[in-house]
């Protein structure tokens, strides 16, 4: 069973929780990218092309369950972290 709270705010309390919130959200949002050049996410064919590989085997990796993307769409992107644990799977 879920329990149901409910509290009573004065507009200018309730402004002060959301302003809160939105500047935590753009904080988290804004931080800077690591020094390397790295993006937080990059295209199959950015990816490659920093890898010097060809997109094909991009796909085959993800195929294999080595590398995972995050689709949007019908785009996938490959996040940073992903593509890390990749690579030192592959120099195994």
């Amino acid at each position: 069973m879920q329990t149901i709270t409910t509290v009573t705010l004065t507009p200018g309390e309730f402004r002060a929780i959301i302003k809160d919130a939105i500047r935590d959200a753009l904080n988290d949002y804004n931080k800077p990218e690591p020094s390397d050049g790295w993006p937080a996410f990059v295209s199959r064919q950015d990816l490659a092309a920093r890898l010097n590989i060809s997109p094909q085997t991009v796909t085959a990796w993800e195929r294999r369950g080595v590398l995972q993307g995050a689709k949007t769409g019908r785009i996938i992107r490959y996040s940073r972290e992903s593509v890390m644990n990749a690579l030192k799977i592959m120099k195994k």
